[in-house]
């Protein structure tokens, strides 16, 4: 709820019930959520990864994609930000 809140003062309420694909890392299925749900979802799995052992002893590994939950994790930025940079052309235009 409060992503759904987030997005629909930010970009627009018209945005709020957007989907975007997500691929989960553990399970490898992609599932349609709502753009809060999904920048919630997000906000976690970046959590989780700035916690795993290997970033927290080698923090200058954060930068490269070493793991599959990593390459997931950037897999999911680019579909957000493929959604809000069309947001933001079509807002431009």
């Amino acid at each position: 709820m409060q992503g759904q809140i987030v997005v629909s003062v930010s970009i627009g309420a018209c945005y709020a019930n957007e989907e975007l694909h997500y691929l989960d890392h553990t399970t490898g299925v992609t599932t349609s959520l709502r753009i809060g749900n999904f920048i919630s979802k997000l906000l976690n799995s970046g959590m989780m990864r700035d916690g795993q052992a290997i970033n927290i002893f080698f923090p200058e590994l954060l930068e490269y994609c070493l793991t599959p939950h990593d390459r997931t994790y950037v897999h999911n930025i680019r579909t957000l930000t493929t959604f809000l940079m069309k947001i933001r052309d079509e807002k431009l235009v």
